[in-house]
């Protein structure tokens, strides 16, 4: 098998030809490589890979998936050196300008399997963290983050360091982990393995992002003034968690119920609510890695909720029907906009935590009774002017309709 991949100079890189007549689209950036390929390099479908054109210059993060379909029988090209890029890819390589010379790509995946062991009593962790022996995390070249990919489930974990020599050469992983990423149990005596690396960064070591689709809802003109408006936002909410505490719950993503794939909701299990600090129809935060982070409003899943009786849509690679259906308590129906924004695929391992900032407002808006009662008991001592009660007037207007109004969560990734 091993004659079957391009040769490469460096282990974890490969250099690939795109072939342009070939055109798909999917709602993340994805290369499609032939499945005998993937098994030849031991990679499984959903592995984050850096893909870098060798005109442009440019660097993206995408999907690698395997495909074997009627496809790669019509390429006039080697199937084993070949790949397909969806239009996003294409896109962000900026692969499309006129008079570029064959699209040759580097693929670079600095991946190694590693064995897992449970993690231990007396150190736990958390559903989104990974266990690592320093040595090993020098060896993987993993800093602070680290991939994570069992037969087709990726996750991006934080990395908990252990001084322990006796987890030289292994991963730590909860249990909450291990279901998450439906790893199997081994025999006696024997360890289950998973995909671990490095998340895709740029020449300055900066992470590098699965980027967005092209939102044609957002327009040309308005786009600077959103984020210029979201970022003191999201500077507030930074300010507000450590004081008032926002836990998070990881959970394995599935596909949102027909009509729900647009409108910026997910589904969650109504028992976890308490735990997360909050309630339905609030606004959560959903975080995969370092920096993809998008607001959707947080409903209760339907605890007698069925298989689907219509037909599942068709997607790039497998479908993971091998895959054991995780619990009630650990799924969370996400939308194909949320799925987008954040650059994840149907099955992966997202982090839930609640928006502090709008539940900070509702409550400021219990203060309305308080503070025009105050300011009535200045006025008839201080005889403040006409204007200065009428501007303390419309303020108080103002926080009493602002919680009437509905909002509408911002469609793509927000700023950290």
């Amino acid at each position: 098998m091993a004659e079957l991949v391009p040769p490469s100079p460096n282990p974890g890189e490969i250099r690939v030809l795109a072939d342009p007549a070939i055109r798909f689209q999917a709602q993340i950036p994805t290369v499609r490589m032939h499945f005998t390929a993937m098994t030849a390099l031991g990679l499984p479908d959903f592995t984050l890979v850096a893909v870098r054109h060798a005109a442009t210059g440019r660097s993206v993060a995408a999907w690698l998936v395997g495909d074997e379909r009627d496809v790669w029988d019509s390429s006039h090209r080697p199937w084993a050196s070949t790949v397909h890029l969806s239009d996003d890819c294409r896109r962000a390589l900026r692969a499309d300008g006129p008079g570029l010379p064959p699209d040759d790509l580097l693929l670079r995946f600095p991946h190694q399997r590693i064995p897992v062991r449970p993690a231990v009593i007396g150190n736990l962790l958390a559903g989104d963290e990974i266990g690592l022996h320093p040595d090993d995390a020098r060896r993987l070249g993993v800093r602070g983050w680290a991939f994570v990919n069992n037969d087709g489930i990726p996750a991006a974990l934080r990395v908990r360091l252990s001084s322990d020599d006796r987890d030289r050469g292994f991963a730590r992983l909860s249990f909450q982990t291990r279901l998450l990423l439906d790893l199997p149990r081994a025999p006696a005596g024997l360890y289950p393995e998973v995909l671990v690396g490095p998340l895709p960064r740029t020449r300055d070591g900066r992470p590098l992002l699965v980027p967005e689709p092209h939102w044609h809802q957002r327009g040309t003109g308005h786009g600077a003034s959103r984020w210029n408006l979201l970022r003191p936002a999201a500077l507030l909410e930074a300010a507000l968690v450590p004081a008032l505490r926002s836990p998070s719950i990881t959970f394995r993503t599935l596909e949102a119920t027909p009509g729900e794939d647009t409108i910026g909701t997910v589904r969650l299990p109504e028992e976890v609510f308490p735990l997360l600090g909050t309630e339905p129809g609030k606004e959560v935060y959903l975080s995969w890695g370092p920096g993809n982070r998008a607001v959707a409003t947080a409903l209760a899943a339907d605890p007698d909720h069925q298989e689907p009786s219509y037909t599942p849509p068709s997607i790039v690679g497998h479908r993971l029907d091998h895959l054991t259906r995780p619990p009630d308590f650990a799924r969370i129906q996400i939308g194909a906009a949320s799925r987008a924004a954040l650059g994840i695929p149907r099955a992966t391992v997202v982090t839930v935590r609640r928006r502090v900032l709008p539940l900070l407002m509702v409550h400021l808006n219990e203060l309305i009774v308080p503070v025009t009662a105050l300011f009535v008991a200045l006025a008839a001592d201080l005889r403040f002017s006409p204007w200065q009660l009428l501007f303390a007037c419309i303020i108080i207007l103002g926080l009493l309709v602002a919680p009437l109004r509905v909002r509408r969560p911002p469609k793509g990734r927000l700023p950290l």
